[in-house]
This record gives structure tokens, sequence and C-alpha cells, in this order.
């Protein structure tokens, strides 16, 4: 390409020489502005960020004094919870005894006159589950047949038996007491799941 330039020489120079210098401070000032922006924008970031995390760490200090102000009032919220729950298992006994319709004293009634002179109660528990009864017999040589008499009286006792799914003898052990030999036995009158509802 052929360059034709009607200028003197000296202008030409410097026309070019300036015109060379113009377009690299343009281009370095506008990186510069550029890497300006970018820096403030950086700093700025910064800035949110330190903010947000200080706001953050304020309202994890605040929620933490409010978990240690409520702290003694959940422990106490957790025993009067257990509490609670153990009056409600014992309501949902009675309830369940309840609704079973069983008349207890009935029950008790029958067993007094079913039991034999020799044959006497140790323990006696009634729950929604039924009726275990731990009682103990002396006759000497006869333990074997009041026991069963009593078993049998209670089996065909129908005010007694009526709700039970079963009457069942238990464990049945000898034991010593005072020189005599005492035969302990258990009773098991499980409720009729009907009846248990």
């Amino acid at each position: 390409m052929i360059e034709i330039n009607l200028l003197p020489q000296e202008l030409h120079k410097e026309n070019r020489s300036s015109g060379g210098k113009t377009g690299f401070t343009l281009s370095a000032r506008l990186l510069a502005a550029i890497s300006a922006a970018g820096l403030l924008f950086v700093f700025f970031l910064n800035v949110l960020f330190f903010f947000a995390i200080s706001s953050k760490r304020a309202q994890l200090s605040v929620l933490e004094q409010k978990w240690e102000q409520m702290l003694p009032a959940m422990k106490a919220f957790e025993q009067k919870k257990k509490i609670l729950e153990s009056f409600s298992s014992d309501s949902r006994a009675v309830a369940a005894l309840s609704a079973s319709r069983i008349n207890w004293s009935e029950k008790l009634e029958e067993l007094a006159a079913v039991i034999p002179p020799g044959v006497w109660f140790n323990t006696l528990t009634c729950s929604y589950k039924g009726i275990i009864l731990e009682a103990s017999v002396f006759s000497p040589g006869e333990e074997m047949e009041l026991l069963n008499r009593f078993l049998t009286g209670l089996k065909e006792d129908a005010v007694f038996s009526a709700g039970f799914s079963g009457i069942e003898l238990g464990a049945v052990n000898r034991e010593t007491a005072g020189g005599y030999e005492i035969m302990n036995f258990l009773i098991n009158a499980p409720l009729q799941r009907t009846a248990r509802k």
C-alpha cells in the first residue's frame, strides 16, 4: 500500500506518534476504570457480606439467649409431660376396666363365696387384662383336693366366669412356714377380647 502524506515531515511524525499514544492512553484509562469499578464492586460485596454476617451473628446471639431462658421451662414441661403420661396410662387402664362393663364387686363377692376353708388370698390384681390371684392353701394331705375344688367352683360359677376367656391354674409350689407345709398357687383369669374394648 502506498501512503501519500502532503504534510511537512515534522508534522507528520508528531501526528503519527501522538495518534498512537492516544489509542494506548485511552485503552489504559478504560482498563483502569474497569479495574477500579471491579475493585469497588468487590469492596461493596465484602461490606455487604460483613453486615449480613454481623446481622446473622446478632440473631444467633439473641436466639441463644432465648434458648437459655426457655431451657428451664422446657425441662419443667418435660417433667409435667412425663407425669401426665403416667396419669394417662392409669386413666387408660381405668377406662378399659370401665369399658369392659364387668361388675368387679360381683366378681369379688363370688370369689369370696366359692373359697373353701383352708384357702386364703395373698394378692389379688385386677387390671384391664383380667384377674391374677395369688393364694395359699393349708390342709394336711388335702391341699390338691381343696385347690381343685376351688378352681372347679370358680369355673362353674356363671357370674364369676362371665367375661373371662378362661380360668387357668398357674404356678404351684410348696413351702414350709412354722413347721407346716403350705402350697402356694396362682390363678389367672384373662378378660375376653370383646369385653375389653
